[in-house]
């Protein structure tokens, strides 16, 4: 009770909230936060902002940033302008308000909703029923905005308004109304000789891709960012399988409008359901296909030939989605075997375009288990043995990193933050020089462009420079997290899916490699979630 406040000015603004008005602004959550604190003598530590972020969720980069900041004890007090700033999820926000920041001996101040926990230590049903009441109606409001975004998506789809943000690869934007779909004269023909390659060459997927790839012609994203001005990040004339698979099962092409296949849960949750297909919105003869029934059942016909019996096995493979090729990046398939013994996994773009394409980068898959369990082990026992020890191992490594790829990152901050101060004095005395008339308007104008240009540039390093230094942080709270999950477990006698996606981001698999002795060679390196890459190990193949 007694401790002197530090404030945590925390402002936030989603694009819905920006239809209220002024009220809400930014500039006015500032200025009111800044005035609260003068007129009650409350330092600030710094102001956090997250301009174009939804209150239903805390993934927010600043919010983030001034927890980090709290844990580090730079504020203990965090000052809203109301409520809603902090969260509109009303669970998490009651949360954090009547547990988890009590517990840390955080207060807490939303000035609009007269709510300061450093006046509200004793319980009162009063207060308490307020508090949850406030909460409610502030998680009503996303809820009721997403309930009448979704009813008018379905009406618009009910009367074949494409309300998507990009068309499908074939057609184009009607100009004369933008919910409607065209034929696209230059891509429409490509899509017709992809049908064409599955019904009459008998084609799959990848055969076809390689085919597009050959004839260099340019993928359907590559071409959505030349048409948009935008850079593509990779090789414009590679096609994926996944983007021929798409195109084939696309009943666009026939004149056919599809929507509501997909839904989120709800307004909390970002998982996307897939809906049954009677509740599909399906119009036939929507607009102008661009190959026939005909053609689009022949197609059909042969990639269900195609299609393989599957292999009846009980082998699962725990590393799927885990192990990625170390040079192409791609993730690594389990080769068709039914025993572990015997199966490999193999690099996925050597195996769907050859050794053209990629290394087969091929691993055993018991050898890889042995050598992932083995360092899981030898983890789990240093935790076990002296945790405070581990911490500081990799508290150091990362401090190791952080001066290599920056060195004094802390200075540089001072620094700048000490030139920046420095730029705003020497700002005020130029502008008292032109208003007693020392200088002219003319070299004012030119002398504080200069002094713009200046500033945004170190203002964007400046910004630059403490994210940085805010995910260097969060690095170490994260080796915390690691602790408490690889201690959940007693011993590390197998492994599972589960306990490998808990501990492990991805796995990459070097190139076999001959050294002098004649020995085959093979770099694996294990990348720890929250810790990144302990370790990397040589895999001597006998």
């Amino acid at each position: 009770m007694n401790k002197m406040p530090i404030a945590a000015c925390y402002c936030r603004l989603s694009n819905d909230d920006k239809e209220i008005g002024e009220s809400a602004s930014i500039e006015n959550q500032r200025s009111l936060l800044n005035e609260y604190c003068i007129s009650n003598g409350i330092p600030v530590a710094d102001f956090y902002v997250d301009d174009g972020f939804t209150g239903t969720n805390f993934n927010r980069p600043d919010f983030i940033r001034m927890m980090n900041d709290i844990n580090l004890g730079r504020a203990n007090t965090i000052i809203v302008k109301d409520m809603s700033r902090f969260g509109r999820e009303e669970a998490h926000v009651l949360t954090y308000v009547e547990k988890t920041l009590p517990e840390m001996g955080i207060d807490f101040i939303a000035i609009s909703d007269q709510y300061n926990s450093r006046e509200s230590k004793d319980f009162n049903v009063s207060g308490w029923m307020q508090l949850h009441i406030r909460a409610l109606f502030n998680e009503y409001y996303p809820a009721d905005t997403s309930y009448k975004v979704r009813k008018v998506q379905e009406s618009k789809a009910k009367n074949g308004e494409c309300i998507g943000g990009r068309t499908p690869y074939g057609y184009l934007k009607d100009p004369q109304d933008r919910h409607q779909i065209i034929v696209d004269p230059e891509t429409a023909p490509i899509v017709v000789r992809i049908f064409e390659m599955a019904a009459y060459e008998s084609c799959g997927f990848c055969r076809i891709a390689n085919a597009l790839s050959q004839m260099q012609i340019m993928n359907p994203s590559a071409l959505y960012e030349q048409r948009a001005n935008r850079p593509y990040d990779g090789d414009p004339y590679e096609w994926s399988y996944m983007s021929v698979r798409t195109i084939l099962h696309n009943e666009v092409y026939i004149g056919t409008f599809v929507s509501g296949k997909r839904k989120k849960l709800n307004f909390k949750s970002s998982k996307i359901l897939s809906m049954p297909k009677e509740d599909w919105i399906v119009i036939k003869n929507h607009h102008e296909a661009i190959i026939s029934d005909q053609l689009w059942d022949e197609a059909h016909e042969r990639l269900d030939s195609r299609k393989r019996e599957p292999i009846k096995s009980d082998f699962v493979n725990i590393f799927a989605g885990l192990v990625k090729c170390e040079d192409c990046g791609h993730a690594m398939g389990i080769t068709d075997s039914k025993s572990a013994e015997k199966n490999y996994l193999v690099c996925g773009i050597y195996r769907a375009k050859g050794k053209d394409s990629c290394d087969s980068h091929r691993i055993n898959y018991n050898d890889l288990y042995e050598i992932v369990i083995t360092d899981l082990r030898r983890i789990f026992n240093e935790v076990v043995t002296d945790k405070e020890q581990f911490r500081k191992m990799v508290v150091d490594a990362v401090k190791a990193e952080r001066t290599a790829d920056s060195p004094n990152l802390d200075k540089q901050i001072a620094e700048l933050e000490t030139d920046i101060a420095k730029a705003n004095r020497r700002y005020d005395t130029l502008y008292d020089d032109r208003l007693n008339g020392v200088i002219s308007a003319e070299k004012f104008i030119h002398l504080t462009e200069r002094f713009d240009d200046d500033m945004a540039v170190k203002k964007k390093r400046l910004h630059e420079l403490k994210q940085r230094s805010a995910e260097d942080e969060r690095k170490y709270s994260d080796v915390d997290n690691f602790i408490s999950v690889i201690t959940e477990k007693e011993a590390f006698d197998r492994l599972d899916k589960e306990t490998l996606n808990k501990l492990i981001s991805k796995i990459t698999i070097g190139k076999r490699i001959k050294d002098e002795d004649g020995r085959v060679r093979q770099r694996i390196t294990i990348h720890y979630k929250f810790l990144g890459n302990l370790g990397t190990y040589e895999h001597t193949l006998d």
